[in-house]
């Protein structure tokens, strides 16, 4: 993991679920910010920008029109943080430690389809712009914030921007596969165990 830039994000998602559990205004109206901005591109909402850009590493800060690899993961992972937290005020659903693709694979032995979950599954990893991505990926979101399944945002954001940068993205699918086919939890085990 890139460390300044996981260091960036873990600051930023720490800071959230922690204002949101404590029910501190400021956190609550900037996870709903987020959550609105979940379809639109890194930059667009300029109520954003202190979270989603302010003190991104310079290295992973883009150049241009187009926003970095770097830029759509921490626009990507925080917004659907946010959707991810939503309504949950006992629970953080930042859980440091907890593989994206077991929680996916996880699903499916909680109730849910193994065919439904393993097709969205295959959506997102063929998804080939970063807007399909975070379409893909929130519909898997929602699906974990329903199954009460937590993850860790920062690995997430961190394989989201390497999954971004030309040439990085088939190790990144590579561990999700991994992650998803080598986990097989028990009926009565936790998702994110």
């Amino acid at each position: 993991m890139s460390d300044q830039f996981t260091t960036f994000i873990a600051a930023k998602v720490n800071q959230l679920q922690r204002g949101y559990l404590a029910n501190e205004a400021t956190a609550v109206r900037t996870m709903a910010h987020l959550r609105k901005a979940t379809n639109k591109a890194p930059g667009t909402e300029p109520e954003l920008w202190s979270v989603t850009l302010e003190d991104l590493p310079t290295s992973d800060q883009g150049r241009g029109q187009h926003a970095s690899p770097s830029e759509w993961a921490s626009h990507i992972s925080l917004s659907l943080f946010a959707v991810h937290q939503q309504g949950m005020k006992s629970k953080g659903m930042h859980e440091p430690g907890v593989r994206f693709g077991r929680v996916i694979r996880g699903l499916s032995d909680h109730g849910m389809s193994a065919d439904a979950v393993k097709r969205r599954f295959d959506a997102l990893a063929s998804a080939s712009s970063p807007l399909e991505v975070q379409h893909h990926l929130g519909a898997l979101v929602r699906i974990l914030r329903d199954a009460d399944a937590s993850i860790d945002y920062v690995r997430l954001a961190d394989d989201l921007r390497r999954l971004l940068i030309p040439g990085q993205h088939k190790p990144v699918l590579l561990q999700w596969g991994r992650d998803f086919a080598y986990s097989k939890p028990t009926p009565s085990m936790p998702l994110g165990e």
